[in-house]
């Protein structure tokens, strides 16, 4: 199969900018674009072929017509990656990731959340915050 090209998804959040618009060369009508979803496999926000022969369909439906041909040893299980740009203008609420053990059971059989972050910008002054504070008690988190 040739390259495939899907239409990325704009999530507009209360934290978004306006950096991914002009860096997709695309108009968003003045939201706040805090995500473009450019790869998914997730229920409801399946990505879907933005041209050539598969356009229109959704990429469970290419994994479900090619299986391994298209996702190696994936074909026949959930598709395990999304692939995301992120513009976050203000700070982000706290992420929760569960592994895939807790959200199975626990968020209606979805996959847990690990993640690769690779930063393209970042302005003077911006931070990532990973973990908690060693010594903080439950309680007090919650």
């Amino acid at each position: 199969m040739r390259p495939l090209r899907f239409t990325p998804q704009l999530k507009s959040l209360i934290w978004g900018g306006e950096k991914i618009a002009p860096y997709k060369g695309i108009r968003t009508g003045g939201r706040n674009i805090g995500e473009s979803w450019e790869l998914s496999g997730v229920a409801g926000n399946e990505s879907v072929v933005a041209e050539g022969e598969y356009a229109g369909r959704t990429l469970p439906e290419l994994i479900a017509r090619y299986g391994d041909k298209l996702v190696g040893a994936y074909a026949g299980e959930t598709f395990p990656l999304l692939l995301k740009l992120l513009d976050a203008r203000e700070s982000l609420s706290v992420q929760v990731h569960p592994g895939d053990a807790y959200a199975h059971e626990h968020e209606n059989g979805k996959l847990g959340k690990t993640e690769a972050w690779l930063i393209l910008r970042a302005e003077p002054g911006s931070e990532l915050v990973y973990g908690i504070v060693p010594g903080t008690e439950l309680e007090r988190l919650r």
